[in-house]
C-alpha cells in the first residue's frame, strides 16, 4: 500500500513538472510572436512614413524594404488586389491624382480589402 502511494506521488511530481515546463514553453512561444509582430508594425509605419518623401510621382508600387519599384496606372486583371497583397506590394497615391483615382475605380470592390490590409499609402494623407 506505502509503495503504490510512493509511486504515485512520484509520477504526480513528473507530470507536475512538465506541465509547468509546457506551460513556460507557451508563454516564451507566444511572447516571441508578438514580439516579431510588434517589430513587424513599426517597420511598416517607418517605411509608410519615408516612402512618400522618396516617391516622384503617384501611383506608384512599392514593396518594404526595397522601396518603389514601378510608378503609374497598371490595367489590372480580376483578383488582382490578392495576388498584390499576398506579394506585399504596396500602392501608394495621391488622393488629389487623377491617375490615382482611375487605378482605385479599377480595383472596384477589392479596393476596400486592399485599404484594410495596410498595403495603400495616401501620401496626401500622410503630409498632412
Amino acid at each position: 500500500m506505502k509503495t503504490q502511494n510512493k509511486q504515485k506521488k512520484k509520477e504526480n511530481k513528473w507530470r507536475t513538472g512538465t506541465l509547468i515546463l509546457i506551460g513556460l514553453i507557451g508563454i516564451l512561444l507566444i511572447s516571441g510572436v508578438y514580439l516579431a509582430q510588434k517589430e513587424s508594425d513599426n517597420n511598416r509605419l517607418d517605411f509608410r512614413e519615408k516612402i512618400c518623401q522618396e516617391i516622384k510621382y503617384t501611383p506608384s508600387w512599392a514593396m518594404n524594404p526595397q522601396g518603389v519599384f514601378d510608378y503609374g496606372y497598371k490595367r489590372l486583371k480580376e483578383g488582382a488586389v490578392d495576388v498584390l497583397v499576398d506579394n506585399g506590394i504596396y500602392f501608394i497615391y495621391n488622393s488629389n491624382c487623377g491617375a490615382c483615382h482611375k487605378q482605385i475605380e479599377d480595383f472596384g470592390d477589392d479596393w476596400e480589402k486592399y485599404v484594410e490590409s495596410g498595403y495603400t499609402i495616401n501620401c496626401a494623407e500622410d503630409k498632412k
